[in-house]
């Protein structure tokens, strides 16, 4: 995939040079380590690791749909800044009881790996050049990534926005998400950039696994 290619084909009036580093899918720590370092450090100093370099404990799969501004501060990174301070300190609230006690590891992967934003207010050119990645490569990519990622424990939580597109961002994804991983545990919950609305800590009807399929949602969905 060249990223810089389809920034030009599909944004040609945008003058900045695109940032062209993909950022990487990442483990994070356990949910218990991220919720600490929240707590004394404020989120400084997670240790971040490709991968490979996960336990063989189950983990916490969280989905987002493309990194942004904070994402690029220093080496690219899933999840920093605000998003990574929002899964430390609500995911446990966001997944509720499962499993008992059980300690799972923290995975973010981004569906698409490059700044679809170019830097700008996510309005500007997020969603249209998520779109045009997605139907270039970027749908096999993620797949492709997704696969190699699960392993059987894991659970999924798909947290893509829903965007401006027809059809959304996270239904794109999650579309992606079942058909890679039809036996897997999936979840769907709001991004984590609106955790902080008490109404969003959990899933909503409207955006629910149990109303959708792989051919896309139910007519229950609403805006979000």
């Amino acid at each position: 995939m060249n990223f810089v290619d389809i920034v030009s084909r599909t944004r040609k009036s945008h003058i900045r040079q695109p940032e062209d580093r993909a950022c990487p899918d990442q483990y994070l720590g356990s949910l218990s380590t991220l919720e600490e370092l929240l707590r004394v450090q404020n989120w400084e100093g997670v240790t971040r690791e490709p991968v490979s370099q996960r336990p063989s404990s189950p983990a916490f799969i969280v989905v987002l749909e493309s990194p942004h501004k904070d994402e690029y501060e220093g080496t690219p990174g899933p999840a920093k800044g605000a998003t990574g301070r929002a899964i430390a300190r609500w995911l446990r609230d966001v997944v509720g009881a499962i499993d008992g006690n059980a300690d799972y590891s923290v995975i973010v992967v981004n569906a698409v790996q490059y700044q679809c934003s170019l830097g700008c207010i996510t309005s500007k050119h997020r969603d249209t050049l998520f779109k045009a990645v997605w139907e270039s490569s970027g749908e096999a990519d993620f797949r492709k990534r997704l696969a190699g990622v699960h392993r059987e424990g894991d659970i999924v939580i798909c947290c893509c926005t829903k965007g401006r597109t027809n059809p959304p961002l996270r239904e794109m994804v999650f579309k992606a998400i079942k058909a890679t991983l039809p036996e897997a545990r999936v979840l769907t919950r709001y991004h984590p950039a609106s955790w902080w609305r008490n109404r969003n800590l959990r899933a909503p009807v409207d955006w629910h696994l149990s109303a959708w399929n792989v051919n896309g949602p139910s007519n229950q969905t609403q805006s979000s």
